[in-house]
């Protein structure tokens, strides 16, 4: 029996060159937050190659980090990348 595809996936490809750059910050977050390194490490498998899906797994990662950070100085440091990340 075959799976079945979720028919409301967005299969259209993302500029890898944006896709790398959000990953190489969030693996610079990992230092800061070993709690995010494992999904991190996932999604930096797809650098070369990412679609949209693995772009909103990335932009849910970023809102579990905003929910999570209470630190003033990684809430600073996290509305700059956000305010950089959207200013593309």
């Amino acid at each position: 029996m075959a799976t079945p595809m979720h028919l409301t996936y967005n299969l259209s490809k993302v500029d890898y060159k944006l896709y790398k750059g959000i990953i190489g910050s969030l693996l610079y977050l990992t230092t800061y937050m070993p709690n995010i390194l494992f999904s991190v490490c996932l999604c930096a498998r797809f650098q070369s190659y990412p679609w949209e899906t693995h772009l909103t797994v990335v932009k849910r990662i970023f809102k579990y980090l905003k929910g999570t950070m209470m630190i003033k100085h990684h809430m600073i440091f996290l509305t700059m990348f956000l305010v950089l990340l959207f200013a593309f």
